[in-house]
């Protein structure tokens, strides 16, 4: 190896290209516009000019380059394929990346359809490396289908130059001689239509209601083609995108909708019609409009008739439909019959039925109610404040009415006396005319009378209930038995007689439609006597329900029926009982009930206000009445014994006070005090709890109680469970000494204050007292009472047996079981919450135990595995060395964890013991 020195010589650098494009090409009806950024990279000696190929066939559009001129290469060599080259000439040389961006066009072809067109195409000459994307991107109603193509592939994502709004693929290619080819066709507009029919039949037409709900995919829609099949076009919609003006019907009948703006996607267009019914057509056959699409969809029809038309559908001639039970979500009208629904073709569906017209039917049922209320206590009072009050139900059937038509008194029709109500909406009746029905106007002949009309707010069909009220003229009352003088009087409507009050009472009576039944319904106060006199009314005992509340609130109820329209009925009313119409109103009632184990006394405290005369006293049964303390207004007075063993209170009357005073009702404070000689039955031995019937006294003649206490008082250890129904629990849950327990809201002292009633002896504090809250007469409480120990002995004995399931038995430890028992407990607490506190405190003494078997049983249990423990390591000892020691080979614990469950390990090695080598 020798050194020598070297000869100068210019070498001359070569440049290396390297080219990255993005390429967006954008096709419409008419061109293909190539947009192509390319970043070219020269390595080596500077950059300062380049040549790209463009696409075949394309045009270069001008642009407004900056930094580098486009010059047009003419060369044979340019042209060849006719693939364009242009000359990127920069401005200046450089070394860095440079950025190129080039536009061409190139026309779309319409007629050659079968011709394969390059999208892609930009080739920079000479280059070592060139890669990038081409997007595609198209607008209007085209598509686009791939030719065969050469160094690309498709990519779903794109980088963001590249990202349009009608991009429909995106690609990469690699290399410089890649190829793009596709073919842009026009595309197919495909729509899918599901109809809905709702025919409406009518007494000489059918009218049709289509909702057509349209599909349109691909290219967009201008125009809709429905076949209307027979129908007469009445209109179509909606009005915000259908052209209502361009809306035509050509020869055929063929119905063409034209849309606002072309449209695609979901759209719904609804559309109207008619057809005409001959007069006495027995059958009609439906077949609904045929809309023109390429897949068109089942139909829904639903056939509805009006309520005056009867369709008998013929399954055996109905054709392309199948009956729905499921009813589709529609708005239908409001009609009697029940609408048909069915599901089928629409180009095949035929609806044939039987067709039947009826005329309009009414009929209507009168229930008259007569009150007649009570007085207020005056001796020569009149009966005040009575009332009519009627019910015409009209049952229309097959078309409607919009007014009714009735005959009323005529002094009622030109009065604001008369009330007419629907759906408690008042109406306005209007007189038709002033004639009068033949008769003079006394108390045996008609009444004069008048027809009205009534104007309902809508058409109405079916059910529909007038109600109607006016009240009665003042009429004085007369007892049975009193004599008539010479100088009675003779109202317009009533008479007086030796046997009461003679009363003629207008009744208001329908003009159309078949009267059906007529009933009539007086009630009256247990002080009158009320009957009827002749004529076309007889008593009868329909309505039981109505009997028992004329029962259940004492008055007396006369029952009347009649077969024909009666404008009229004769009642003969009679005051039997003058007390009887006074009221007592009990403001505030206190009643102490004390029981023990074999005996019990009451005290009750009323403050009220009576009109009467005396006041009835019911007391339980079995009470000394002979023993009876009472006290009225603080003086001590004394009853009077009825055979039905009730006690009668007299008032006494303030001599001085007028007759207005008397009138009104005065305050009074009755206290009384009773006990029942009879021991206190005991409750069964063989049963923990005890049932109590306790009858408390209440007031007779229906008296009203506004509020009322009652305050039970029980011995110590004997405890409330079940409250009386009809009360609710006046107490609150707290400390009561040392334990858990339920503390009256209000006292003794307390309710006594309350109730106006002198302070007596305090109930002992060593009893059990509850306290019960009600409105109204209470004649009779039972409660449910259980004594202490049986409370706490099953309480606990449940909480004992528990925790033991859980300390000894591991199942009943599982998450489900405890889950279930705490679901239980509360709902338990929710449906009976005094109840389950009582139980729940009651319960501690069980687990108390519970708890101290809980530590005995694990005190237990260290001393069971400290036994085993010391046993095993002395038995372990007494083995002596002469036990053969096994060592585990290496890895067998390592692997143990992976080895299966049916395959045996190997078995170790035994080891020699000290022993034997000794």
């Amino acid at each position: 190896l020798s050194w020598c020195k070297s000869q100068r010589q210019a070498v001359e650098t070569s440049t290396v290209l390297e080219a990255v494009g993005a390429v967006l090409v954008k096709i419409d009806g008419r061109n293909k516009v190539s947009e192509a950024t390319l970043t070219v990279r020269g390595s080596g000696a500077p950059l300062d000019q380049f040549r790209v190929r463009l696409p075949k066939d394309a045009e270069l559009t001008a642009g407004n380059p900056s930094g580098y001129t486009i010059v047009p290469v003419t060369t044979t060599e340019g042209a060849a394929g006719n693939r364009r080259l242009v000359e990127i000439r920069l401005s200046e040389k450089t070394s860095e990346p440079v950025e190129v961006h080039l536009a061409t066009r190139r026309p779309h072809e319409v007629g050659k359809p079968d011709e394969w067109s390059e999208l892609g195409g930009f080739e920079l000459v000479g280059t070592a490396r060139q890669w990038g994307h081409i997007a595609v991107a198209v607008s209007g109603d085209w598509r686009v289908l791939w030719g065969p193509s050469q160094g690309v592939r498709q990519v779903d994502e794109m980088p963001d130059p590249l990202r349009h709004e009608d991009l429909v693929a995106g690609f990469e290619y690699l290399g410089q001689n890649y190829s793009l080819t596709a073919r842009v066709v026009p595309r197919e507009t495909r729509i899918t239509v599901e109809p809905e029919y709702l025919l409406l039949v009518q007494a000489d037409r059918v009218r049709l209601e289509a909702k057509l709900k349209y599909s349109v995919r691909g290219a967009k829609a201008f125009i809709l083609d429905v076949d209307l099949a027979g129908w007469h076009f009445d209109e179509v919609g909606p009005d915000n995108l259908v052209a209502v003006d361009g809306v035509a019907v050509d020869e055929s009948k063929m119905l063409s909708i034209p849309l606002l703006q072309p449209s695609t996607g979901q759209m719904e267009r609804t559309a109207k019609a008619h057809r005409e019914i001959s007069p006495g057509t027995k059958s009609r056959a439906f077949g609904g409009p045929r809309p023109r699409a390429g897949s068109p969809g089942p139909a829904v029809v639903v056939v509805l008739a009006d309520d005056n038309v009867e369709l008998a559908p013929d399954a055996d001639a109905i054709k392309g439909l199948v009956r729905q039970q499921v009813v589709p979500r529609m708005d239908l009208p409001d009609r009697q019959q029940d609408p048909l629904f069915y599901r089928g073709e629409a180009s095949q569906a035929a609806f044939v039925a039987g067709f039947r017209t009826h005329t309009q039917t009414i009929s209507v049922d009168v229930t008259t109610q007569i009150n007649l209320d009570r007085l207020s206590g005056i001796a020569s009072a009149a009966l005040r404040r009575r009332g009519v009050q009627q019910k015409l139900a009209y049952k229309v059937a097959y078309e409607p009415v919009d007014k009714l038509i009735f005959e009323v008194p005529r002094e009622l029709a030109n009065s604001d006396k008369l009330e007419v109500l629907l759906d408690g909406r008042n109406l306005s009746p209007v007189l038709l005319n002033t004639a009068v029905l033949p008769g003079p106007l006394d108390a045996d002949e008609h009444p004069q009378r008048v027809k009205v009309r009534v104007s309902l707010p809508g058409a109405r069909i079916g059910l529909c209930e007038l109600l109607i009220r006016y009240p009665l003229a003042t009429e004085r009352l007369l007892p049975k038995t009193s004599t008539v003088s010479k100088t009675s009087t003779v109202s317009k409507t009533g008479t007086v007689s030796k046997t009461g009050t003679v009363r003629t009472v207008p009744l208001v009576m329908p003009v159309e439609g078949k009267l059906t039944s007529n009933k009539l319904y007086v009630t009256a106060p247990a002080a009158f006597g009320v009957r009827h006199r002749g004529g076309p009314w007889v008593i009868h005992e329909g309505n039981s329900e109505w009997l028992a509340q004329c029962e259940l609130t004492q008055c007396n109820g006369l029952p009347l029926s009649a077969t024909e329209r009666t404008d009229k009925v004769v009642l003969v009313v009679h005051l039997e009982d003058r007390e009887g119409l006074g009221s007592t109103i009990v403001q505030r009632c206190f009643v102490q009930t004390w029981l023990t184990q074999t005996t019990r006394q009451d005290r009750a405290v009323f403050h009220f206000t009576s009109d009467q005369k005396d006041i009835k006293l019911i007391v339980p049964t079995g009470v000394a009445l002979g023993e009876v303390e009472l006290l009225l207004d603080g003086k001590r007075v004394t009853a009077q014994v009825t055979p039905e063993s009730h006690l009668i209170v007299a008032v006494p009357e303030d001599a001085n006070r007028t007759e207005n005073q008397r009138i009104e009702k005065r305050e009074h404070l009755l206290e009384m005090r009773y006990h029942f000689p009879d021991a206190r039955p005991p409750p069964p031995s063989l049963h923990p709890w005890s049932h109590l019937s306790l009858e408390i006294v209440r007031l007779g003649r229906e008296a009203w109680v506004r509020r009322m206490y009652w305050q039970l008082v029980l011995p110590r250890d004997e405890h409330v469970v079940v409250g009386p129904a009809g009360f609710t629990s006046e107490f609150a849950w707290g400390w009561n000494g040392v334990f858990w327990g339920r503390n009256p809201l209000l006292q003794q002292q307390q309710l006594e204050t309350w109730s106006g009633a002198p302070h007596r002896t305090a109930v002992p504090r060593g009893t059990n007292q509850y306290l019960f809250g009600s409105l109204g007469t209470v004649g009779r409480c039972e409660v449910w009472t259980v004594n202490r120990s049986w409370i706490v002995l099953g309480a606990s004995g449940v909480a004992l047996i528990a925790g033991l399931l859980l300390i000894y038995v591991p199942a009943s430890r599982h998450p489900g079981t405890l889950l279930g028992a705490a679901v239980l407990l509360l709902c338990a607490g929710v449906l009976y919450p005094d109840p389950t506190l009582l139980l729940l405190q009651a319960a501690s003494l069980g687990l108390a135990l519970t708890l101290l078997a809980g530590l005995l049983q694990r005190s237990v249990s260290r001393r069971r595995r400290g036994t085993a423990l010391e046993v095993m390591s002395i038995s372990s000892l007494e083995k002596g060395s002469t036990q053969t020691e096994y060592r585990p080979q290496s890895g067998h614990w390592q692997n143990a964890g992976k080895q299966a469950s049916t395959a045996a390990a190997p078995a170790p090695a035994p080891l020699p013991s000290t022993a034997s080598h000794e």
